[in-house]
């Protein structure tokens, strides 16, 4: 559970202001999920076993088809091999220890798969069975690793509200008066919501899919690196469809974010005000601004949705050219000999397990544009500094004694039109004064400038 008094030396100034570009955003919420370590790596080491365990899958499958129904001189020619490679990897000082030489190695290799192809039944029932043992581990380490993943999202995310929530109440008065009640609670709410979805599903498919990918990868490459290329020949413009897509999607994401904001600032207006409103009758107006930011948001969710739905489609297109190409050549390549069942078996499970996680990723990466553009905006907030500092040398003030003294005060909000123009008084303790004057003359102003809300432009 994430605790606010955790970090007693967390200072909203000290973080870097946020950029435009994924990676510096990211990197800045990645600095966050740094700080649960132990999740991350018992995250990363169940990714693992999930990996692992399907390699294995395929490993056992290509081996058993090599065995069961792989040519017997092709068969006798990969036992020898692979003993000679298993004593090549032995350093010197041990391969005298060894109870067996290269040759009674490759001997017992050739009987086990003689063992194998005499009862092909019991071979295939003891596979079955290692797949439901390798499929039950792999459900659980699954599970685990999305539970310990997610939790490091949540934790980040209400960490962020609690950084956003203790800087905002440090800004000065013109903040609150410059972004209506509805913009802020959209960003602790649907922000905040936001980037805890998109940051869970980084965290769970970013760390899950590519070490499949990559474990599914190796098994090709060791079985016919040239056919392995040949497939991965789709990965380029898979790539370039997913950055080009992802980037309109994180504009769209940003500008209905604003919408949302905004509508939820009008929606706060009129329902604060609703006596105001019924009493003059203002409920079709409402209604038209109210129509209008939905009309706003609904073309930018639409374009989203656009987006969205056309990842999917364009990176299976680019598989299904890619997939024709590798089935053409692969089926030259076994017609002449030169490719074995049980690998090219191997060959093409791990090419289409692995470009299963390039898929996911393609829609995962519209769920990372999301959480990118709603952690810039969370950022703003944690990076923003008051207009009203506090002195380096200020002492605390005591309560007043004589008379509370404006000399030559003048005050301007917006650095042009002074509100308030050489303003001298004196108000002895004790004294009741009025300040008297049509709508805008400046009352409030000065009211504010006592406790310090503002400062003067000029004066003391």
């Amino acid at each position: 559970m994430f605790d606010p008094n955790a970090d007693p030396n967390y200072n909203p100034r000290n973080l870097t202001k946020p950029k435009t570009g994924a990676w510096q955003i990211y990197k800045r919420l990645l600095h966050y999920a740094w700080g649960y370590k132990r999740r991350l790596t018992l995250s990363l080491f169940f990714s693992l076993v999930v990996a692992g365990s399907f390699t294995s899958m395929i490993l056992g499958v290509a081996a058993v088809v090599n065995v069961l129904y792989g040519d017997q001189t092709q068969l006798e020619e990969r036992a020898a091999h692979t003993a000679a490679q298993f004593e090549k990897r032995i350093p010197d000082a041990l391969r005298g220890m060894l109870p067996w030489s290269r040759e009674e190695l490759a001997d017992g290799l050739k009987s086990v798969a003689q063992a194998m192809r005499a009862d092909r039944g019991r071979t295939l029932r003891w596979l079955a069975a290692v797949f439901v043992t390798l499929g039950l581990f792999a459900g659980i380490a699954r599970f685990f690793q999305e539970y310990f993943a997610g939790s490091i999202g949540v934790g980040v995310s209400t960490q962020l509200g609690d950084h956003m929530f203790g800087n905002v109440m440090k800004l000065s008065l013109r903040f609150f008066e410059q972004h209506p009640t509805g913009e802020l609670l959209a960003r602790f709410t649907n922000d905040i919501f936001m980037v805890n979805r998109g940051l869970t599903a980084v965290l769970v498919k970013l760390m899950q899919e590519p070490l499949k990918a990559l474990f599914f990868l190796c098994v090709a490459l060791s079985r016919d690196p040239v056919l392995t290329v040949v497939g991965l020949c789709v990965l380029p413009p898979i790539g370039y469809v997913m950055i080009r897509i992802g980037q309109h999607f994180k504009r769209n994401v940003r500008r209905s974010l604003e919408r949302i904001a905004s509508m939820a600032g009008v929606i706060n207006e009129v329902f604060s005000g609703i006596l105001i409103v019924k009493g003059f009758a203002m409920e079709s107006y409402e209604l038209k601004r109210v129509r209008n930011e939905l009309y706003k948001l609904r073309r930018y969710l639409l374009r989203m949705v656009r987006a969205d739905a056309a990842v999917g489609p364009l990176v299976e297109f680019v598989i299904i050219v890619g997939l024709v190409a590798f089935i053409l050549y692969a089926g030259k390549r076994f017609e002449s000999g030169g490719l074995m069942a049980g690998d090219l078996v191997a060959v093409v499970s791990a090419l289409a397990l692995m470009l299963d996680p390039v898929r996911k990723l393609s829609a995962v990466n519209n769920m990372i544009q999301t959480s990118v553009a709603s952690a810039e905006r969370v950022f703003e907030f944690i990076d923003l500094e008051p207009e009203v500092p506090e002195m380096r040398n200020a002492v605390p003030i005591k309560r007043l004694r004589e008379a509370l003294r404006l000399d030559n005060v003048s005050f301007s909000y917006d650095g042009k039109t002074e509100v308030l123009k050489d303003i001298t008084c004196e108000i002895k303790k004790g004294e009741m004064v009025a300040l008297v004057g049509f709508s805008g003359a400046g009352k409030t102003t000065l009211i504010k400038l006592i406790p310090r809300f503002y400062d003067p432009t000029h004066g003391s």
